[in-house]
């Protein structure tokens, strides 16, 4: 009898001890929307004698902080959720984060740039990649460690990017001579 018990008990129990940890809804990562993902440009012209290399990196650092700041507003404070819509958000977050830093580093620098810039550039935004991938991970496990220290570290992370861009080796002006009208 207590073996009839035992059994009747565990096959109540089965459900509910096989959902523990069962099938997620956490998003898989797919690839960028393109091929090339490239950040948006601002609008008009780039500078006098300059490539699209530095307004296309502008705008890329630009739309990671705005991407990064709007997160962190819907999500505020340093805690984790265990809400299934904040790790939802978490992934889409970091997957367009990762396809901006990867639009950036396709990015063709002009033939006269400095490859020391280029090179520090690339490792800083591969920095942040690896960062964003790897609190992605924490997130999709809930390993609240994880995700905590990519709050204490985008922001640095971040400012890394910004820093080596400012060492952008700037090209001395030339100015187009000015057409005259014939007379």
């Amino acid at each position: 009898m207590n073996l009839q018990r035992l059994l009747a008990g565990f096959l109540l129990l089965a459900p509910i001890l096989g959902s523990c940890g069962a099938a997620s809804t956490f998003p898989t990562s797919g690839p960028c929307p393109s091929a090339t993902a490239e950040p948006t440009r601002f609008p008009g012209r780039p500078p006098a004698g300059d490539s699209e290399y530095r307004p296309a990196l502008f705008a890329g650092i630009d739309q990671l902080t705005k991407l990064t700041a709007d997160f962190k507003s819907r999500w505020p404070g340093n805690g984790f959720s265990r809400d299934t819509a904040f790790r939802t958000d978490f992934a889409t977050y970091v997957d367009r984060s990762v396809c901006i830093a990867q639009g950036m580093l396709v990015q063709t620098p002009r033939a006269a740039a400095d490859a020391s810039f280029v090179e520090a550039f690339d490792s800083a935004v591969r920095a942040f990649t690896d960062g964003e991938v790897h609190a992605r991970d924490g997130v999709k496990s809930r390993n609240v460690t994880v995700y905590r220290d990519w709050v204490a570290n985008v922001d640095g992370l971040l400012n890394s990017i910004r820093e080596t861009f400012r060492q952008f080796p700037q090209q001395p002006f030339s100015p187009t001579p000015r057409r005259t009208p014939a007379n």
